[in-house]
């Protein structure tokens, strides 16, 4: 198989965004996410209860992925008891890890009050598998420019954090994008929050990702970063295997051509 050259940051994200639905639904008809989604939703059938979600892997992998907390399948104990403990209660785990998504998945599967009651709804399970795919989709994007998927998750979330500093600081994609962006360095996460926090906004104000055209400024200069980082480590040459699955297509089958027409 030939290879083509990776794209930048800021190019893949042009292609992704130019993309739209026509190549989310592309990557949707491919024979593995079939599959996988196939296996999923079997492996989903077979729980009746809190427990056995958990003690299904396949089933448990899927929900997790779907929901944007797959990176928390590695503590399938520590997930369970946040996703159980009490969301009224400043105490309770799931308010002490101060996860945004975790928030969204507790509220979303209602499995303290409901049990596996909401996994079991067909229109869920509808809503369940397109997320899934999708977020199949930014996984294939992040695998030549991870920093791509992270400005789509960006221009579409910062919105819904623009009332308080620490929901972004406590949405790990949305902190990098930021810190990043405004140059703070990686050590200023073993300061203190409001550390932290200050360090933010003093920098921006966080109210004006209310405005699509400034957030779409912002994730250019985080890109346009990306971009330089590239470039000063040599990373020109890959597989670009996520534009490529844009159109179908594999690395030996001209692909480049149908990347140009993109913007002709």
């Amino acid at each position: 198989m030939t290879s083509t050259s990776s794209l930048l940051p800021s190019l893949a994200y042009r292609i992704a965004e130019k993309q739209g639905d026509k190549g989310f639904a592309s990557f949707s008809k491919r024979n593995d996410v079939q599959k996988d989604v196939e296996r999923g939703l079997a492996a989903l059938e077979k729980v009746t209860t809190v427990d056995e979600l958990f003690k299904n892997y396949r089933a448990l992998e899927f929900v997790t992925s779907a929901l944007g907390i797959g990176s928390r399948l590695s503590s399938p104990g520590l997930l369970k008891r946040a996703l159980l403990s009490d969301p009224n209660d400043d105490k309770s785990l799931i308010n002490q890890l101060n996860s945004p998504s975790l928030k969204n998945a507790q509220s979303t599967l209602k499995l303290r009050d409901t049990g596996v009651a909401t996994l079991k709804a067909q229109a869920f399970l509808d809503e369940l598998v397109d997320s899934f795919k999708r977020t199949r989709y930014e996984q294939n994007i992040a695998q030549d420019n991870p920093e791509v998927t992270k400005a789509r998750y960006f221009k579409t979330n910062a919105k819904n954090a623009t009332d308080n500093i620490y929901k972004i600081l406590g949405d790990q994609v949305l902190r990098d994008v930021v810190t990043t962006t405004l140059g703070l360095p990686r050590e200023i996460a073993i300061q203190p929050v409001e550390t932290q926090a200050k360090a933010v906004t003093s920098r921006i104000d966080i109210t004006r990702f209310n405005d699509p055209a400034f957030v779409d400024k912002f994730i250019q200069r985080y890109l346009n970063a990306a971009d330089q980082k590239k470039q000063q480590a040599g990373g020109t040459s890959g597989s670009g295997s996520y534009v490529l699955s844009l159109f179908g297509g594999n690395a030996g089958t001209g692909g480049s051509g149908s990347i140009i027409s993109l913007f002709a």
